[in-house]
């Protein structure tokens, strides 16, 4: 998908442009800042929480997923290792200025 190889272009443009309007904001958004483009699809069940997706930073994409286990209830317990990633990924951003 990432390539636009997996489907036409008119099929490719629409699912990028779902993945660029996810609403769900419980998962890794939750630790980056405006200043990331993120289009993500994420996957919650009562165990496991998931988030991947293509980070946007001064002109360069970044692939990034976040798989998370072993939760009692992930909705309500999973949200402070998203903010952590989030985090280390903005530390990451910033140290390389996006290259």
């Amino acid at each position: 998908l990432y390539d636009k190889e997996l489907l036409s272009e008119t099929s490719t443009d629409y699912f990028i442009n779902q993945l660029n309007n996810q609403q769900l904001t419980y998962a890794l958004n939750r630790g980056l800042t405006d200043e990331v483009f993120f289009a993500h699809k994420t996957g919650i069940l009562d165990d496991v929480s998931h988030d991947a997706g293509v980070v946007t930073y001064n002109d360069k994409e970044y692939v990034v997923t976040v798989m998370s286990d072993g939760w009692s209830n992930a909705s309500s317990e999973a949200g402070t290792i998203f903010d952590s990633v989030g985090s280390y990924v903005m530390v990451y951003l910033y140290n390389n200025k996006g290259e």
